[in-house]
């Protein structure tokens, strides 16, 4: 029905609708959407069953939280792109068998971003990782069926995007 731009900046974008839903007919007069880059979420899994993690302060949650290493897609990138080079930058690997597991939306009531995810192996160690000058990351390995059956429930792993990556590519590599 109705649209306004309130902030644009190369993070986000938030606007305001003014919509109407399908199923009821009922007009929301202020419904905030944000518009976000699409993203990719990388399970890289060494040939000795290690996952490897990035942990790394966040903001918003005002935590150091462990999470799989994922990035934004870079204008024209498609996502096996973004997974191949975000892997690189943040882990220092590259991946010789890159399996996509599936698309996920962030937060679809509010967030119009899609994860795409990955599944990374025959991992090789090409070079130091290259993270921009604000993030401070440490890499830590996992063994990989542990942190699927313990880290998600004792909360190691709490970012939504990473478990349900972790789970997808669990269930691949199980022939589910």
């Amino acid at each position: 029905m109705r649209s306004k731009k309130i902030i644009q900046n190369e993070w986000l974008s938030l606007r305001v609708d003014t919509c109407k839903i399908p199923e009821t007919g009922a007009v929301l007069e202020e419904f905030y959407v944000v518009e976000r880059k699409d993203s990719v979420y990388i399970v890289p899994i060494t040939n000795n069953n290690q996952v490897i993690l990035v942990k790394q302060y966040r903001h918003a949650s005002a935590q150091t939280l462990y999470e799989l290493p994922a990035g934004y897609l870079n204008k024209g990138e498609i996502p096996q792109q973004a997974a191949e080079r975000e892997l690189l930058e943040e882990t220092g690997y590259v991946s010789n068998r890159i399996e996509p597991l599936g698309v996920v939306y962030t937060s679809p009531a509010v967030l119009t971003n899609k994860a795409y995810l990955f599944l990374c192996r025959d991992l090789e160690r090409k070079n130091k990782p290259d993270w921009d000058p604000s993030e401070r990351i440490e890499l830590a390995s996992f063994d990989f069926d542990e942190m699927v059956l313990y880290g998600i429930d004792d909360h190691v792993l709490v970012d939504s995007n990473s478990v349900s990556a972790l789970l997808l590519a669990y269930l691949k590599l199980r022939g589910k």
